[in-house]
C-alpha cells in the first residue's frame, strides 16, 4: 500500500550475499510497475550496494549507500523512510551508514522479489532470513533490538534427530535420523561388521579392534577387567577388505587390488563425511554455475531414481574437492597417483601409466564389470574393481552416455580442471585426462 505521511515504511531482513565477480548483481528487486523502485543492488567496480528508491512519476531518484558488504557472512539489513522527516535510512548491523533527505511523494510500495523468480530469468544473489515490513518507520532502538535478537544459524533443527544443535535457527536439511530404533549414541545405524558407529559424526567408521577394548590390543583382557569383566577373554572381530563397509546407511563392496583397498561399486551418498547435505536437485543452468561459488553438488543420472541402484550418483569436483569429505572417515577420493598405481598392478607400464588418453592394453576391460555380472557390462571384472557404465553429467547440465561410458574423480587438480579416469564400451583400455571442475561424474573411494 501506500506510505502515510505519518507512518511511513521500513524493510528488514538478515542477507547472506553472494558477490559477483564483475558487473551488477540484485539482491533485491521489484517487479516493473510504473516507476516504483525500492531496491538494492551490488556493483562490483565500487564493490557497494545501492539502495534506490523512486516515486510512481519516476521522480525523486535516490541512491542511498556507500556501504561496501562482507562477502559470506549473514548480515542484519534495514531500510527505513521516515515520512514525517522525509529522510531515506540505510543500517546494517544495527548501525545507520547512511541517511538523505528524499521525500517521496505519491509513493506505493510495489511488489518485492527475493530469489529466483520466472522460472530462472531473473535471479538474486543473496540468501535472505527473518524478512519484515513495517508499514511505519522503526525506531533506532526498534532496529538494535531486531539486529540482536536472533542471528541466522544453519544447522539441524529437528530435536529427534541424532545431530539436532540447540543453537541453530533455521534448518538447512542436514538433520540425520537412526537407522533402527532411536538410539544415536551406541545403535544409531547398522553397521556392518568389523566397522562401529561413531556418534561424533553419525557414521560407521571402520574399527581394528572392539569399543570395549580400551587398550587397543585386540583383546579383551586384563587391563580392560576393572571395566568389562563380563567380557574377559573375548576376541575382537577385525574388519577386513572384501568385507562391506557401512556409509550413512548403505553397504559398499570392497575389493582388494594388489595393496589398495577400493569401494567396489560407485558412491552414492546425498552427505558429506561430517553430515552435512551435498546440494541436489540442480537445474541446467544452477549447475553450469557451481564454479562461481565453488559450490559442491550431486545427481543421479537423468534424475532418474531407477538409475541410483546400478550406478550410484555423479559429483562434480567441487563436491570432491571438498574439506568436509566425500567419503566416509579412513578412506579417500583416489589422486591421480593412485590410480596410476591401481592400473600398474593390472599390468600397465609406469611410462603408460602417466601417459594421457587411452593407455594400457586391457586394464579397462580388466576394470569394467563382465557380462555374468549384475548388473553387467563387457569386461571381464578379473580385478573385482566391478566397473558399469553410469554416463555422465556435462559442464552445462547436460546428462550423455548412460551404459556406455563411465568418468571416475580423481582428488588431483590440473590447473582450472582435474585429472579422472574413463572407461567405454568399445575401446579395452584406461582413459587419463583432465575435465572442468562442473562435470558430474562417478566416485570411487580408496581407504587411506
Amino acid at each position: 500500500g501506500g506510505v502515510s505521511e505519518e507512518g511511513g515504511l521500513t524493510l528488514t531482513f538478515w542477507a547472506w550475499l553472494e558477490l559477483p565477480a564483475e558487473g551488477a548483481a540484485p539482491l533485491i528487486d521489484r517487479i516493473e510497475v510504473d516507476n516504483n523502485l525500492w531496491s538494492f543492488s551490488y556493483e562490483h567496480s565500487t564493490e557497494t550496494v545501492h539502495f534506490i528508491t523512486r516515486n510512481n512519476d519516476g521522480s525523486g531518484y535516490h541512491n542511498l549507500s556507500t556501504w561496501s558488504p562482507p562477502p559470506a557472512e549473514w548480515v542484519h539489513v534495514t531500510s527505513v523512510y521516515r515520512a514525517t522527516s522525509g529522510l531515506k535510512e540505510l543500517h546494517v548491523n544495527g548501525s545507520l551508514v547512511g541517511a538523505e533527505l528524499a521525500p517521496l511523494e505519491g509513493f506505493t510500495m510495489p511488489t518485492m522479489r527475493l530469489g529466483e523468480v520466472a522460472e530462472g530469468i531473473w535471479n538474486s544473489n543473496c540468501r535472505f532470513s527473518g524478512v519484515g515490513i513495517w508499514n511505519r518507520s522503526l525506531t533506532e532502538e526498534e532496529i538494535l533490538v531486531l539486529y540482536n535478537a536472533q542471528l541466522p544459524v544453519p544447522g539441524c533443527t529437528d530435536v529427534s534427530a541424532c545431530n539436532f544443535s540447540e543453537e541453530a535457527n533455521e534448518d538447512n536439511g542436514s538433520c540425520i535420523y537412526p537407522l533402527f530404533g532411536d538410539d544415536c549414541e551406541d545403535g544409531g545405524a547398522a553397521c556392518g561388521e568389523g566397522t562401529t558407529w561413531d556418534a561424533n559424526i553419525q557414521a560407521c567408521v571402520v574399527s581394528e579392534f572392539c569399543q570395549e577394548d580400551l587398550d587397543g590390543d585386540g583383546v579383551i583382557g586384563i587391563s580392560d577387567l576393572m571395566q568389562l569383566l563380563s567380557s574377559f577373554g573375548t576376541m575382537c572381530p577385525i574388519w577386513m577388505c572384501g568385507d562391506p563397509v557401512n556409509y550413512h546407511g548403505y553397504d559398499y563392496a570392497t575389493v582388494q587390488i594388489g595393496e589398495q583397498c577400493w569401494f567396489a561399486e560407485n558412491l552414492r551418498t546425498e552427505l558429506y563425511n561430517n553430515g552435512d547435505a551435498i546440494p541436489g536437485e540442480l537445474s541446467e543452468s544452477e549447475w553450469s554455475n557451481t564454479d562461481s561459488t565453488n559450490l559442491g553438488a550431486q545427481v543421479i543420472h537423468n534424475s532418474n531414481p531407477a538409475n541410483l541402484a546400478s550406478y550410484g550418483r555423479l559429483y562434480n569436483w567441487h563436491a570432491v574437492n571438498d574439506e568436509r569429505g566425500l567419503c566416509l572417515a579412513g578412506w579417500h577420493v583416489p589422486t591421480d597417483g593412485e590410480f596410476m598405481t591401481l592400473e600398474m598392478e593390472l599390468g600397465m607400464s609406469e611410462s603408460e601409466a602417466s601417459g594421457v588418453n587411452f593407455r594400457g592394453s586391457d586394464q579397462g576391460t580388466q576394470l569394467k564389470s563382465s557380462s555374468d555380472d549384475s548388473p553387467s557390462w563387457n569386461g571381464t571384472n578379473t580385478s573385482g574393481f566391478s566397473g558399469l557404465a553410469g554416463g555422465v553429467r556435462y559442464a552445462d547440465g547436460s546428462f550423455y552416455l548412460l551404459t556406455s561410458h563411465v568418468y571416475f574423480w580423481s582428488a588431483s587438480p590440473n590447473g582450472e580442471n582435474a585429472w579422472y579416469r574413463k572407461l567405454y564400451t568399445y575401446n579395452s583400455e584406461v582413459s587419463r585426462d583432465y575435465f572442468d571442475h562442473r562435470g558430474g561424474f562417478s566416485v570411487r573411494c580408496v581407504q587411506d
